[in-house]
């Protein structure tokens, strides 16, 4: 099941970082236009994931697991099928659609298949099922480095359509492992809950910050390597040290951040990731840019497992999934207008590396603004028991 995840945002979205470069080098489309289609994806990865649980509800989750993500890989398809913009546009917002959906319909088949295993064996694998995110980048630097190495960088249609194929392949491989999962229970607009923000504002704010950093930093990444000089054999090793990382320092962030109280934990992550971004923009040294990788590849995932554990410390448990909801959603709305924002500033004499150094800035405030965040438990009342 953890190539869902390596489908729905390694291979419909952080290839994208691999394929940009070919597309802008061919296409001569500017660096706003290009952060473009990976604005929209983030605007129907955000609508997917929101309405998932309304397609689970209507059809099951098996069902609506199995339909997004053969769909998936028909957007990469589609995304290679044509250089017409409004066609691209179209591709990655529906990409965008179906990875949402079949990232948290995935998460919830494990979530119910394990919850009964104990408290351990369920976060193991939803370990194992986020790690496929590395995977995917892993596989897709493997992939599509070669290709451009050998072939050139106009054959960019065929970077998504090999994308296509591990979208498919992880179809073939993930549809009959749902008929041993169990069905998550299905929720009436009645269990709808309710949650303070208020004192949550930081943490909010920092998942805002990150998300437009992170995603904006990964988008350009590879234009940014490729116009500093550093080589195919440099790249493809950087990507591949990104992706591994993401796969295997969950654990270990877990273990640190359970120890964190308030925003530190949010704050270390995110500094981290501000160290990795910062060596890219210091040197090409090879060994630096290694560091530079595992640092900024390990903060990828671990986001996730610091608001997380900050919604578990302050919140009662009926209300957790909505806070996390939240933190998701202020994820997304950073990672709509980082790709764009970003890519107006890359076009500007200065280059791509400014547009780098708006990323890090991003990721430096968002590190001030989570050390604002402090522990204070809210206790809500389920929705049933909220008197109007």
């Amino acid at each position: 099941m953890a190539m869902a995840s390596a489908s729905s945002l390694g291979f419909a979205r952080f290839s994208y970082s691999l394929i940009l470069p070919a597309m802008e080098s061919t296409l001569r489309w500017n660096y706003q236009k290009l952060g473009t289609l990976n604005t929209v994806n983030a605007l129907g990865y955000l609508f997917g994931a929101f309405t998932a649980t309304t397609y689970s509800n209507r059809f099951g989750a098996k069902k609506t697991f199995g339909a997004s993500i053969v769909l998936l890989a028909v957007m990469g398809l589609l995304s290679g099928a044509s250089s017409n913009f409004s066609i691209l546009i179209t591709a990655r917002t529906l990409s965008g659609v179906c990875g949402g959906v079949t990232f948290v319909v995935g998460g919830s088949l494990i979530s119910a298949s394990s919850s009964h295993l104990g408290h351990k064996a369920s976060a193991t694998a939803s370990g194992i099922y986020y790690a496929g995110a590395g995977t995917g980048i892993v596989v897709s630097g493997i992939a599509l480095r070669p290709l451009f190495a050998h072939f050139g960088q106009s054959h960019w249609q065929w970077g998504w359509f090999i994308m296509a194929f591990f979208c498919f392949l992880s179809a073939a491989l993930t549809i009959p492992q749902t008929r041993h999962l169990l069905e998550p229970p299905r929720r009436s607009r009645k269990t709808s809950l309710k949650f303070p923000i208020r004192g949550l504002e930081p943490s909010i704010i920092t998942s805002v910050l990150f998300g437009a950093g992170y995603i904006s930093f990964i988008t350009f990444l590879i234009a940014f390597l490729t116009a500093e000089g550093s080589g195919s054999s440099a790249i493809a090793w950087f990507w591949a040290m990104l992706g591994i990382s993401a796969m295997i320092t969950g654990p270990i962030w877990g273990r640190i951040l359970a120890r964190l109280k308030g925003g530190i934990g949010l704050a270390a992550v995110l500094f981290v990731a501000s160290v990795g971004t910062a060596f890219t923009l210091l040197t090409r040294n090879f060994p630096i840019l290694m560091i530079s990788a595992l640092l900024f590849g390990s903060s990828i995932m671990s986001v996730a497992t610091s608001y997380t554990l900050l919604a578990q410390r302050n919140l009662e448990k009926h209300v957790v999934g909505s806070a996390i909801g939240v933190y998701t959603t202020a994820i997304a709305f950073g990672q709509i207008i980082g790709p764009i924002s970003v890519g107006a500033i890359s076009d500007t004499s200065h280059g791509v590396r400014l547009g780098i150094i708006a990323s890090l800035i991003m990721l430096l405030a968002g590190t001030v603004v989570s050390l604002f965040q402090k522990d204070q438990i809210y206790r809500v009342a389920p929705a049933a028991e909220i008197k109007n």
